[in-house]
């Protein structure tokens, strides 16, 4: 058993993890009431590593993590994450929200995204318009249907994030939750559009050169602490809400 504890707001108030207790208690905490957002959910290791030494971020992960990572999808409309990211570690389709993948050439590395009890049977392909992926489509596994999402790319091919949200927002999803890589990532927080940064640090250091993400010039988001828990094995989990004159949310339809 992992003992929890909250430090921000100070109530240090504790739950031992996994229960039922721990479940409804991390649920509370990254609770959103609003009917819109975009948040960053990612893990990362003391230096800065998104992925532990066999490349993924399994190795980098906790029991609290797990439980904080589905908290927040269950309180999500769609996971956006990025081609990259499923190439090189795969992806398990969410319990509750749909999973939307970013990619430029509609090629996943093979990754078919095989379906699960209970889980929605449906994964979002947001794909440039005219793209190749646009035109043949993106085939998965069977029983898992490829929603083609065509977005406007911009000049050098890639896709805007506003563009991808407001696509998103289109089509119902207000709730959002990017999950990386760091490429997909440093792009939303160029953009502006991230107004919650969910983030996990491991008490480990890895190996190699490591940049969760990166930060433009002029883009750095001005954030407040709006909650961090603690756990005894070294982890912590923080919440920082951007301010929100900083934040650059795109219009809903």
């Amino acid at each position: 058993m992992t003992t929890l504890f909250e430090l921000v707001p100070s109530t240090l108030d504790a739950v031992e993890v996994p229960s039922d207790a721990a479940t409804a208690f991390i649920a509370a905490r990254y609770a959103r009431d609003d009917a819109a957002y975009v948040r960053l959910n990612m893990i990362t290791s003391l230096n800065g590593a998104a992925a532990g030494g066999d490349g993924t971020s399994d190795t980098l992960t906790s029991v609290v993590d797990r439980t904080v990572l589905r908290a927040i999808r269950d309180a999500a409309d769609v996971i956006v994450v990025g081609a990259q990211t499923v190439r090189a570690e795969g992806y398990v389709l969410p319990r509750t929200a749909l999973l939307a993948v970013v990619t430029r050439s509609g090629e996943l590395g093979g990754h078919r995204f095989e379906p699960r009890p209970g889980a929605e049977t449906r994964v979002l392909i947001l794909c440039p318009a005219g793209s190749r992926a646009h035109r043949e489509g993106v085939r998965l596994a069977d029983g898992i249907d490829a929603d083609i999402v065509p977005v406007t790319p911009r000049d050098d091919g890639t896709l805007d994030p506003v563009a991808i949200i407001a696509a998103l927002a289109a089509r119902g999803h207000r709730r959002v939750v990017c999950e990386g890589g760091p490429a997909l990532t440093a792009q939303f927080v160029a953009a502006g559009v991230i107004d919650e940064y969910c983030l996990t640090v491991a008490p480990t250091i890895e190996v190699g050169e490591h940049a969760l993400f990166t930060v433009a010039p002029g883009a750095r988001p001005d954030t407040s602490v709006a909650g961090m828990l603690v756990d005894d094995v070294g982890f912590s989990y923080l919440r920082a809400k951007v301010r929100p004159a900083a934040a650059a949310r795109p219009t809903t339809p």
